[in-house]
C-alpha cells in the first residue's frame, strides 16, 4: 500500500514537472534568427550575433592574448513581437555636469 502512494506521488510530481522541462526546451527568438546567433537573457530581452563581415582584420600587436570582438544588437520583446534596440549616447552637459 505504502508504495503505490509513492509510485503515485512520483508520477504525479513528475507530470506536474514536465511541462516545465519541455517548455525550457523550445527558445523563444525573433523570426529569422538563427539558433546559434541568439543569446537570449531573459524571456524579453536578447542579443543577436552579427556574423563577421569578410573585410582585413587589423590587430593591434597589444590586443593579441584577445579573441576578436562580436558584433550584433540588441531585440526586446513587446506586445507587437520583437523590436531592434538601438543605444544612443546622451547628449552631454557643459562642464563634468554630465
Amino acid at each position: 500500500m505504502k508504495g503505490g502512494i509513492v509510485a503515485g506521488a512520483i508520477l504525479a510530481m513528475a507530470l506536474a514537472i514536465s511541462p516545465f522541462v519541455h517548455s525550457s526546451d523550445t527558445v523563444d527568438r525573433p523570426p529569422g534568427v538563427a539558433e546559434n546567433a541568439w543569446i537570449p537573457i531573459n524571456e524579453r530581452v536578447g542579443f543577436v550575433v552579427v556574423p563577421p563581415t569578410n573585410g582585413p582584420v587589423r590587430v593591434s600587436p597589444q590586443v593579441l592574448m584577445l579573441t576578436p570582438a562580436v558584433s550584433g544588437y540588441f531585440v526586446v520583446k513587446g506586445s507587437a513581437g520583437w523590436t531592434r534596440m538601438v543605444i544612443v549616447e546622451p547628449l552631454r552637459g557643459p562642464g563634468e555636469a554630465g
